[in-house]
């Protein structure tokens, strides 16, 4: 029997608490699924929302930087545990658990792309490049 982890979406934006993302990692290696799939809208990328004018108080501040570093740093705090265990095991010559891992990007994540579509100015500055998943 195949099992199969599903992380949803996690929509990680500054200033919100990140420690669930540990406790999402450590989960992931106590369950040791065959598949864990990420339902993406990791990044939140509220600098990028369309759902609030620019200069709106709601996006005083918000930055599309500090939007794709949370992210990036939440989203290694939830690999991490992973990446220990398969060193601890390849060292200690245990089997190697090795789940498939997938990713979908989620249409907060495509904030980004729809950015780039409505201001090609933006072409080459922002880019669903910037979000690190190559852990996963």
């Amino acid at each position: 029997m195949t099992r199969h982890l599903i992380v949803p979406d996690t929509q990680v934006r500054p200033g919100v608490p990140i420690d669930h993302m540990e406790w999402i990692g450590q989960a992931i290696v106590e369950y040791k699924p065959d598949s864990i799939i990420h339902l993406g809208d990791h990044w939140d990328m509220p600098s990028l929302s369309s759902h609030d004018a620019p200069g709106s108080k709601a996006t005083e501040g918000a930055r599309y930087e500090n939007d794709v570093d949370i992210g990036n740093k939440a989203f290694a705090m939830m690999c991490a545990p992973m990446e220990a265990e398969i060193a601890s095991m390849k060292k200690a010559r245990k089997p190697l658990w090795n789940p498939r891992k997938v990713f979908l990007t989620g249409n907060h994540c495509h904030r980004i792309t729809r950015a780039i579509n409505s201001s090609p100015k933006y072409d080459g500055a922002i880019s669903l490049k910037h979000l690190d998943t190559r852990n996963f």
